[in-house]
């Protein structure tokens, strides 16, 4: 398969959206959730899946994984972590992602 995906940020004072354009199609679809800080993206080998980190308060990030074919979008990590920079095997199989835990006392 062909990768005929772009990627682009959209930047603004409260938020930043990942932006996928179909070069074969010539269409702009917008992924993550609305109003949110998305960064780090990273396509699946076989460029079926984009994963990413999205924060809304700026510290606290979880992993996203967008279908591109379905045009879904599924929360993979929840909770009061700073998860960052996913990452896919060469299978398509596996997720992995650097991940910070917060401690209480």
């Amino acid at each position: 398969m062909v990768n005929s995906w772009h990627l682009l940020f959209l930047n603004s004072i409260s938020s930043s959206e990942i932006a996928i354009y179909d070069i074969v199609n010539k269409e702009w679809n917008i992924v993550g959730p609305k109003d949110a800080i998305c960064s780090s993206p990273s396509f699946s080998p076989n460029s079926s899946k984009l994963a990413f980190s999205c924060s809304f308060d700026k510290h606290l990030f979880s992993i996203y994984e967008y279908d591109i074919t379905s045009q879904s979008m599924e929360k993979i990590t929840e909770g009061d972590f700073c998860d960052a920079q996913p990452l896919y095997l060469d299978d398509n199989s596996i997720l992995f992602w650097r991940g910070h835990r917060f401690g209480g006392s």
